[in-house]
């Protein structure tokens, strides 16, 4: 049988298939999102399955990474190279570790969230 498609797929989908209703059914012209991520972020088929058992959009894990390289709010593991970022979006904080094998490529290795609010002194 054939895997169905990961929650942030089914999420594209969607998205689509408005873009495609908007302008073949009701002549509407669609503004597409443009990406304005400075670089790739690349997963592991585990990574992905964990994301969607976990119900975490790769969007959400692409604003994170995004965030803690503008920002340089992250760990670095000295002994692995990994980074560890969070960002909390509306009520969930998200963690994600990741590594950087070219300026343009994050691989991620980790990810999980919880709807705790850390407070920091």
């Amino acid at each position: 049988p054939k895997k169905m498609p990961t929650l942030s797929k089914r999420q594209n989908n969607r998205k689509l298939l408005k873009h495609q209703l908007l302008k073949e059914i009701w002549g509407e012209t669609v503004d597409t999102v443009q990406n304005d991520l400075d670089f790739k972020v690349s997963l592991s088929e585990d990574v992905v399955d964990l994301m969607d058992e976990r119900f975490i959009l790769q969007t959400d894990i692409e604003k994170v990474i995004d965030n803690s390289r503008k920002t340089g709010e992250r760990f670095q593991n000295p002994n692995t190279g990994h980074y560890l970022a969070k960002l909390r979006l509306q009520n969930v904080t998200y963690w994600v570790e990741y590594e950087e094998s070219r300026q343009d490529q994050a691989n991620v290795i980790r990810v999980y969230s919880h709807r705790m609010d850390v407070v920091e002194d």
